[in-house]
């Protein structure tokens, strides 16, 4: 009997979080496409944690942590994915690489237009949670191709957010073009926060020679940005993800140190 009753509560309990899962579209006018807003929503002045790729794995991922981790299951939180609505894995390279000007032919159809997914996820994404949820601080969130993106909208655009968890960019796209951009002006009144993650067995795939150059490059020019490297060992491009999305959102919001979690090395500072 008392097994029926906990396999009851926790069926019951199931409902009630995906209850709180809903699913918005938008239309974008910079990027000429449709998007999903999948969100699963806290309380007014909550913590607001973005992220792309919801219809892939990085969307998986975000979702098992927040259902299983105790802290961010909270209210204060609310976790919002964009999804493509097309076929993600081809759109991506629309939406997620660097716009390339130092050529004289035309731009690509379907590549390189990140400026134009910064527009609309500036212009009408925030601007639209910001009006709903008035949150007190918001996080970035984006792995691979959706990495590349991330470290875009940190380097162009760093007010946007006040925390970054970049997971595993592909900054070898277009011979390592973004690790080309400037690093943003000092700026005394911004405070972000990013995090860079690995896997250890990414050394293969350029992942890893890509964050070793950016965090030369931040090292060097005197980022005042507070930042953290951190490779993950013993994990793939995939597999890195779930330990990315919780030691980054830990670091940020809990006064637990990733040292506290086992088979992490820290690069830099």
């Amino acid at each position: 009997m008392y097994r029926w009753v906990c396999i009851c509560l926790l069926f019951f309990q199931g409902l009630a979080s995906q209850a709180k899962i809903e699913e918005i579209h938008l239309f974008s006018p910079q990027v000429r496409d449709s998007f999903a807003l999948v969100i699963d929503a806290g309380i007014q002045g909550s913590h607001l944690v973005i992220y792309a790729d919801a219809g892939l794995i990085l969307g998986e991922r975000v979702r098992t942590f927040r259902e299983q981790d105790t802290i961010f299951q909270s209210d204060t939180f609310t976790f919002v994915g964009i999804k493509h609505l097309n076929n993600g894995r081809s759109y991506r390279r629309r939406d997620f690489i660097l716009p390339q000007f130092d050529t004289q032919s035309a731009r690509k159809p379907m590549y390189g237009y990140a400026d134009s997914f910064l527009s609309f996820l500036t212009t009408d994404v925030v601007s639209y949670l910001n009006s709903r949820f008035k949150p007190s601080s918001k996080t970035l969130i984006g792995h691979s191709l959706s990495g590349l993106f991330a470290t875009y909208a940190y380097l162009t655009k760093p007010e946007l957010f006040d925390h970054y968890i970049i997971i595993s960019p592909s900054y070898w796209v277009n011979q390592y073009a973004a690790l080309e951009l400037p690093l943003p002006k000092p700026d005394t009144s911004l405070h972000p926060k990013v995090y860079f993650g690995w896997g250890s067995f990414e050394q293969v795939n350029q992942i890893q020679s890509g964050l070793i150059r950016m965090r030369t490059k931040m090292e060097t020019a005197g980022s005042r940005h507070e930042h953290s490297f951190w490779m993950h060992r013993a994990t793939t491009h995939t597999s890195v993800i779930p330990r990315c999305i919780r030691d980054g959102l830990y670091w940020m919001y809990t006064p637990k140190s990733p040292w506290y979690f086992y088979g992490i090395d820290r690069f830099g500072p």
